[in-house]
């Protein structure tokens, strides 16, 4: 088993797969994430382990510790997504209002009131171009 000094790359597991008691306590989260902790560079780590880390640090030079994120995305997640909308597209198209369809993408803009006159101070242009979109701006 090798010591804290001679690890020269280490793997954090991903959390989204944990247990929902698990993210609910602050201990048993962090256990879980101590656990699952491993040496990349240990061979008899499995690949299919090393693959599905949410990231690496770099330890081979002690005077610079490189973080070496590798965040993958919840490919089952976008699946799920990606059938809700084409179910929806299908039942559209099924009953006609597919074609009026008014797809729009939103912009929410939040600016408390310390930082709205730097904005107005540092960005005018923008300001004044969203000024022509927004009531309250």
């Amino acid at each position: 088993m090798k010591t804290k000094s001679n690890l020269t790359m280490v793997g954090f597991p991903r959390v989204e797969f944990l247990d929902k008691d698990v993210k609910l306590s602050q201990k048993s989260y962090k256990e879980a994430i101590r656990k699952g902790i491993i040496d990349m560079n240990d061979e008899s780590v499995p690949q299919a382990i090393k693959d599905n880390i949410e990231f690496t640090v770099d330890l081979s030079d002690p005077k610079a510790s490189k973080l070496n994120v590798a965040l993958k995305p919840n490919v089952t997640r976008a699946q799920e997504q990606k059938q809700l909308r084409d179910q929806v597209i299908r039942r559209e198209k099924a009953d006609g209002t597919y074609a009026s369809r008014i797809d729009k993408n939103v912009l929410i803009l939040y600016i408390d009131n310390l930082s709205r006159a730097h904005f107005y101070r540092k960005m005018p242009k923008t300001a004044a171009w969203l000024s022509q979109y927004a009531d309250n701006l």
